[in-house]
């Protein structure tokens, strides 16, 4: 990988830090909500690694809060997976903590104050509250680095290596602890459009991280949740139509009646 720290800014060496937050980014204007809050933790020991590979860097270091100790790796000719970015991150980390989150999440100021003394505590991967989840993911992760170090992310499992991740994890001896509603971040979904183009890479990785993991069950709750889904946006479709006459004729007789008072 050709990634390369573009600017910094550091107030001691990386191995003096306890914590490090990786962030595999490519070019979301979000970033700007996840930077106003990381820069507020309560937990001041840390250092936000970021790689990101978008064709320009698009964030500048004045972009970015002075309280803030960071290296931006960047890359502009190459293109790599969340996850290839977050062994690159894992392969520069020098902290004995690390936590990962996403760029179109905002952390909330007790993040790194509610999870890392956990993390210290118990070898195992902490899972953290993530408000409005996309499901099991690697949006609020923390855990010892030597974990994510011996562990990684299997590349094969293409779009669900945060999945695979949780159950290599598990299958290398580390147990998963989930902390309820302890070190919070807010996943911000109100960008994300339908991927149809998503369903045959998706469809593939599912079948992957079953098989690989022998559980039958993955597969199940993947299609008893898509067929919700699908089932709900049908019925939601379907009572539009049907409200949407006697709406409309509502609405525009409201519309001519305060026409009528304007006068």
């Amino acid at each position: 990988m050709t990634f390369k720290p573009i600017f910094k800014n550091l107030s001691k060496d990386l191995n003096k830090f306890e914590t490090s937050v990786l962030l595999p980014i490519r070019q979301d204007k979000r970033m700007f909500n996840f930077l106003k809050g990381i820069s507020k933790q309560k937990y001041s020991d840390f250092v936000l690694l970021i790689a990101n590979d978008s064709n320009e860097p698009y964030l500048k270091l004045e972009d970015f809060p002075k309280n803030l100790n960071f290296i931006f790796y960047h890359t502009p000719n190459e293109r790599y997976s969340t996850f290839q970015k977050l062994n690159f991150l894992a392969s520069v980390v020098k902290t004995p903590i690390s936590a990962i989150t996403e760029s179109d999440c905002v952390p909330s100021e007790n993040w790194l104050s509610d999870l890392v003394p956990i993390a210290k505590k118990e070898k195992s991967l902490i899972k953290g509250c993530e408000i409005r989840p996309l499901g099991w993911g690697s949006a609020n992760l923390v855990f010892q680095s030597e974990i994510l170090k011996k562990v990684g992310y299997d590349l094969g499992a293409d779009l669900f290596g945060d999945y695979e991740f949780g159950y290599n994890v598990q299958r290398h001896g580390y147990p998963v602890k989930y902390t309820g509603f302890k070190g919070a971040v807010i996943h911000d979904l109100t960008q994300n459009k339908p991927a149809f183009h998503r369903i045959i890479p998706s469809a593939k990785a599912d079948l992957y991280v079953s098989l690989k993991h022998r559980d039958q069950n993955l597969l199940k709750r993947k299609i008893l949740r898509n067929f919700y889904i699908s089932f709900n946006y049908l019925a939601q479709a379907l009572v539009i139509f049907a409200l949407l006459p006697k709406y409309y004729f509502k609405v525009r007789k409201k519309n001519k009646l305060e026409k009528k008072k304007e006068r």
